[in-house]
């Protein structure tokens, strides 16, 4: 699966294919569009495009289809009072007296009676929507949608992409890339990072010991690894205001190079994050989460410290379906555990969800057990109560204990449940 932000998408779409054609689902587009498609979307020579829909954070809009898909949209549009009068205006929203057809062709955005028309254009009223906001300078409403398509399986090319970081420019063989989109980054699977020098020598990332060989974090930790004199030798006001990321031009650039992760989560309190270590050396913790969220950081230390001529290389693939089903439910765990932690008390709390396990050691009777419940309860909580006794029945049910006896041993703790026989031989 890949995608494309709206406005990237129009954009180019329009120049190549007429938009009364333009269908949610675009395996019913003709050979020659299909092409024009696929050529839009990075994969030329290949018109074997399965489907598409609608992304909005990460939720698939229209599970039913294309006209589920306009309904979502449209209503999660007209939220805004603004963008909902712009669409009555431009005749996408009726009024009950305005249907001019069987009520099956029309679907209701709200309970005021109001309702868009579904039957056979839906596809290409969209297409218009989005042209109109493009239009008016309401991107702002469109940032948090995506275009996601997919191609056939045994269809699509095993493509790889190189982007190329220099002080002045960004530049990618993935048409799709644009530095004025980068969300979508979290489609992207890095191959390899490098640095060239401007006299043609190549260097690569000296990994610590459990490093990844590659990661979204390998870009970020190489352009530490090269200037890293030149930073630690930044004031720390500089370091502060150091640009980190900016994912759309409209969004706020994300700053900051901080000593440790304690300092970086008084800016932004999220594990959304790089460190860079290095044994007997400086460390330094900045913003990190998707593949291009460094791209701005990169690009920057060039700008400052870099010759004419150097360069960073990324190279990058498509994630697969599975890949993509992964990342997602990864990013909803953490942000689940994100929300826990700004919410918990019990400063064990907030260590534990980082961490995932803690082990607490001592005497008989010094207070280990009552310090877990206490933990428990506070995470269960989301803070409500570090009190055991205070949780609803429902919440005790996610609460479970396990003692170990000394005699308990290791066959026993691995081997689990085994069959007992009794005196009349049954099992």
């Amino acid at each position: 699966m890949q995608s494309i932000g709206f406005d990237n998408f129009y954009n180019e779409l329009r120049e190549h294919i007429d938009s009364a054609k333009v269908k949610v689902k675009i395996s019913r587009l003709s050979a020659k569009n299909k092409e024009a498609v696929a050529k839009i979307l990075g994969n030329e020579g290949n018109n074997k495009i399965k489907s598409l829909y609608i992304d909005y954070k990460g939720k698939k809009l229209g599970q039913s289809g294309p006209k589920d898909a306009y309904t979502e949209f449209v209503k999660n549009l007209c939220v805004n009072k603004n963008t909902f009068e712009l669409l009555i205006s431009n005749d996408w929203i009726y009024g009950e007296s305005d249907k001019e057809s069987s009520p099956a062709d029309y679907a209701a955005i709200d309970n005021d009676g109001h309702y868009i028309y579904t039957n056979c254009n839906h596809d290409l009223i969209m297409v218009k929507c989005i042209k109109s906001l493009l239009e008016v300078n309401k991107k702002d409403e469109l940032k948090d949608y995506s275009f996601c398509y997919e191609f056939n399986s045994g269809d699509s090319k095993q493509i790889k992409y190189e982007l190329e970081i220099e002080a002045d420019s960004v530049v990618s063989t993935d048409k799709r890339f644009t530095m004025d989109y980068l969300n979508p980054g979290d489609n992207y699977k890095p191959i390899d990072a490098y640095f060239i020098k401007d006299d043609g020598e190549t260097v690569k990332r000296k990994r610590n010991k459990g490093e990844l060989k590659i990661s979204n974090q390998t870009l970020p930790r190489l352009a530490f690894q090269i200037y890293e004199k030149e930073i630690s030798s930044l004031s720390d006001e500089d370091k502060k205001n150091f640009p980190v990321c900016q994912y759309s031009p409209d969004r706020e650039v994300i700053r900051g190079i901080f000593p440790t992760e304690t300092e970086f989560k008084k800016y932004k309190n999220s594990m959304e994050l790089s460190i860079y270590k290095r044994e007997n050396g400086p460390q330094f913790v900045i913003y990190s989460w998707n593949l291009f969220s460094t791209i701005v950081f990169v690009k920057e230390r060039l700008k400052r410290f870099g010759n004419p001529g150097d360069k960073f290389v990324l190279v990058y693939r498509d994630k697969t379906d599975d890949e993509l089903n992964q990342a997602k439910t990864e990013k909803a765990v953490d942000e689940d555990v994100t929300i826990t932690t700004e919410e918990s008390n019990n400063p064990y709390s907030k260590l534990l969800l980082e961490s995932k396990n803690i082990i607490f050691r001592g005497a008989p009777g010094t207070g280990k057990s009552y310090l877990a419940k206490s933990i428990a309860a506070d995470i269960i909580s989301n803070g409500y109560t570090d009190r055991f006794a205070d949780l609803t029945v429902k919440q005790r049910q996610q609460v479970e204990f396990v003692q170990f006896h000394p005699s308990y041993d290791y066959s026993d703790f691995v081997e689990g449940l085994r069959p007992k026989m009794n005196d009349d031989g049954s099992m």
